[in-house]
C-alpha cells in the first residue's frame, strides 16, 4: 500500500511538472500582479530585508510576505526569470493536487483520488492560476493542505494522528502569512459549522488545541510583529484597511454582483461542472458521509463568504475548487463502471470544444480581444487540438468506450492547457520588456530613468533597477508614499519640469501620449515598438 502511494504521488508529481511547469518560460509578465510580485521579492533579496516589502523601493503592506520569500528563494536558485517569478504559482498548484489526491484516497479510495486529483489540475480557472503570479494559487494550496490535513487526521491514531493535527496548525498558519486573516477564519468557519450542524463539539478536545495554537502562533506572530515595530502605522493599514474595510466597504473599487461568484466557480470549473449534474444525480450515497457533508460546508462556505464581500476578483474564489473536485471524483468513482449515467458531460464537453475551436477566433474579435500575429500560429494549433479532442470525446462516447471518453477529457485538457496556455499573453495588458531591453544596453550610468503618465510595474523587472515615476501618482502606493515621501523619484507637474531641464533623463511613454508631450518638452523619440516609446531629454 505504501509503496503504491508513493508510486502514484511520484506518477502525479511528474504529470504535474508538466502541465504547470514547462511552458511559464514562454510568455511575458502581465501588468500590473505580475510584474507588482515579481518586482516586490527581487527587490527583497536586493536588500536583503525580508520583513518589510517595498514595490519600486515604496513600502507596500498589503498582503503578507509568504510568497514573496518563496518566489525570492526561487529568484535566487533559479535566477531572474520568468519560470523563477511564477515558480511560487506552480509549485502549489502541484501541492493542492497531491494533497487532493491523497485526500481522497483516504476519504474513499485510490480511484477516487487519482480522479480528484486530475478533475482539480484540469479545471480552467485552476490551471489558469497556476500560470500566473498571483496569491490565490498559494493560499488555496495551504488551506486545502489544512483542511484535509485536520480530517484525515481525525480517523488516525497515535503519532500519525497528532503530526496531521500539527500540519493543519502549521498550514493556517502559512495561509495567514499568505493573505492574511482569512488564512485562519475560512479553516475556523468551516470546522465550527461542520461541528455545529452535527453537534461533534466533544470531538475538539482531540484536536491538540493547545499545542496546535502553539504552532500556530510561533509560525504566523513573529513576522507580523516585527513589521509592526519596524512601520509604524502597519497594524491599522493591514489589519483595518486591507481586511476590514476591503471586505466591508466599497472603497478598493472592486464591486461585482452577488451572484458574481456563482457564474465564475461554473465557469471555472469547466468541462467539469458539466458532469456535476448527472454524478450528483446517478451516483448512489457515498459510504463516507461525514466527508461529504465537510466537503460541502467548505465549498458552499468560501461560495458565499465571497459573495457577500464588498470587493470581489476572480481569484477568490479558487479554495472552493480542491473540495468540488473531491465530490465529483468520489460520484464519478461510484458510477466508474457506468459512465453512461453522465453521457451529458461528453456531448457538452464535446460541443464545447467544437464551439472554440470554430468560433473562438471571431468571438475574441467581438469582444476586442483579436488574435495578434505573433500568436495566431499557436492559436492555430491549439484550435486543432481541440478539435481532435472534440472528435475523439464524442466518437467514444458515442461507441459507448465511456472511460475512454474520460481519458480523452483529462488528456484534452492537458494539452489544451500546454499548448493553449501561452496564448494568456495575448489577452494581457501591453507588456515594457522590449523598451526595458533597450534602454539596458543604450542608457548613460548617469541618467535617471522616469515611467510617465502611469506605472507599468513590469518596467522595474526586466529593466533591473527601480525607476521614477513623473506626471503621475500610483494611488496603489499611497500610503507607502505618505510614511516615506520620495520626492525625487516621484514628480508633480509642478516638481518634474525643473529636473527634466536639469538632469539627463530617460523615459517610458504610452505611444498615443507621446507626441502631446514631445510638443511640451522637446522630447528625443529613441525607440518605439506597439504601445511604448521610450525617450531621453538629450
Amino acid at each position: 500500500m505504501k509503496r503504491e502511494v508513493m508510486k502514484d504521488v511520484l506518477w502525479l508529481t511528474l504529470a504535474g511538472v508538466l502541465l504547470f511547469f514547462s511552458t511559464l518560460w514562454i510568455r511575458p509578465l502581465g501588468n500590473p500582479d505580475e510584474g507588482r510580485y515579481a518586482e516586490i521579492p527581487t527587490e527583497m533579496l536586493q536588500s536583503g530585508d525580508w520583513v518589510t516589502p517595498r514595490l519600486n523601493g515604496v513600502l507596500y503592506f498589503e498582503k503578507p510576505p509568504m510568497v514573496y520569500w518563496t518566489q525570492a528563494i526561487a529568484i535566487q536558485c533559479l535566477g531572474e526569470n520568468h519560470v523563477a517569478y511564477r515558480f511560487s504559482s506552480a509549485l502549489f498548484a502541484l501541492l493542492g493536487v497531491l494533497a487532493t489526491y491523497l485526500a481522497g484516497r483516504a476519504m474513499w479510495g485510490r480511484r477516487t483520488g487519482l480522479l480528484a486529483a486530475g478533475i482539480l489540475a484540469t479545471s480552467v480557472l485552476y490551471f489558469g492560476l497556476s500560470q500566473i503570479i498571483i496569491l490565490d494559487m498559494a493560499v488555496s494550496g495551504v488551506l486545502s493542505f489544512a483542511l484535509l490535513s485536520f480530517w484525515v487526521g481525525r480517523t488516525q491514531t497515535g503519532g500519525r494522528r497528532r503530526w496531521l493535527f500539527w500540519l493543519a496548525y502549521a498550514c493556517m498558519a502559512l495561509a495567514v502569512l499568505t493573505k492574511g486573516l482569512i488564512g485562519m477564519l475560512i479553516p475556523g468557519a468551516i470546522l465550527f459549522l461542520w461541528s455545529l450542524l452535527l453537534n461533534r463539539w466533544k470531538e475538539w478536545k482531540q484536536y491538540y488545541l493547545f499545542s496546535g495554537f502553539l504552532i500556530f502562533f510561533v509560525i504566523a506572530l513573529p513576522w507580523h510583529l516585527l513589521a509592526t515595530l519596524r512601520n509604524p502605522g502597519f497594524a491599522w493599514f493591514y489589519f483595518v484597511n486591507e481586511h476590514f474595510l476591503r471586505y466591508l466597504t466599497t472603497a478598493h473599487s472592486r464591486v461585482q454582483p452577488f451572484w458574481f461568484f456563482f457564474v465564475i466557480a461554473a465557469v471555472g470549473f469547466i468541462p467539469w461542472i458539466f458532469f456535476m449534474p448527472q454524478a450528483l444525480k446517478n451516483a448512489p450515497s457515498a459510504k463516507n458521509r461525514d466527508s461529504v457533508l465537510f466537503l460541502s460546508i467548505w465549498a458552499v462556505f468560501v461560495l458565499f463568504f465571497f459573495s457577500l464581500s464588498q470587493s470581489k476578483l476572480i481569484p477568490y474564489i479558487l479554495p472552493m475548487f480542491c473540495p468540488l473536485a473531491l465530490l465529483l471524483g468520489r460520484q464519478l468513482d461510484a458510477l466508474f463502471d457506468d459512465l453512461r449515467k453522465v453521457l451529458l458531460g461528453f456531448w457538452l464537453t464535446s460541443a464545447l470544444f467544437t464551439l472554440l475551436a470554430l468560433a473562438g477566433q471571431w468571438v475574441l474579435e467581438q469582444i476586442h480581444h483579436p488574435i495578434t500575429p505573433d500568436y495566431l500560429p499557436l492559436f492555430r494549433l491549439t484550435q486543432g487540438v481541440l478539435l481532435i479532442a472534440a472528435v475523439f470525446i464524442g466518437l467514444e462516447s458515442y461507441r459507448g468506450l465511456y472511460k475512454r471518453a474520460l481519458a480523452g477529457v483529462f488528456v484534452g485538457m492537458a494539452m489544451i492547457g500546454l499548448i493553449g496556455g501561452p496564448l494568456f499573453g495575448c489577452f494581457q495588458r501591453p507588456s515594457t520588456r522590449a523598451c526595458a531591453e533597450f534602454l539596458k544596453t543604450h542608457r548613460t550610468s548617469d541618467a535617471h530613468v522616469f515611467q510617465f503618465y502611469d506605472y507599468y510595474q513590469d518596467f522595474p523587472v526586466y529593466l533591473g533597477e527601480m525607476t521614477g515615476v513623473a506626471l503621475h501618482f500610483p494611488e496603489e502606493q499611497s500610503y507607502g508614499l505618505s510614511l516615506e515621501p520620495q520626492p525625487s523619484r516621484h514628480l508633480s507637474e509642478d516638481t518634474f519640469w525643473p529636473v527634466w531641464r536639469t538632469q539627463k533623463i530617460y523615459g517610458l511613454i504610452e505611444k498615443e501620449r507621446f507626441d502631446a508631450f514631445a510638443e511640451r518638452s522637446q522630447a528625443k523619440k529613441l525607440f518605439e515598438d506597439e504601445n511604448f516609446v521610450v525617450f531621453s531629454n538629450d
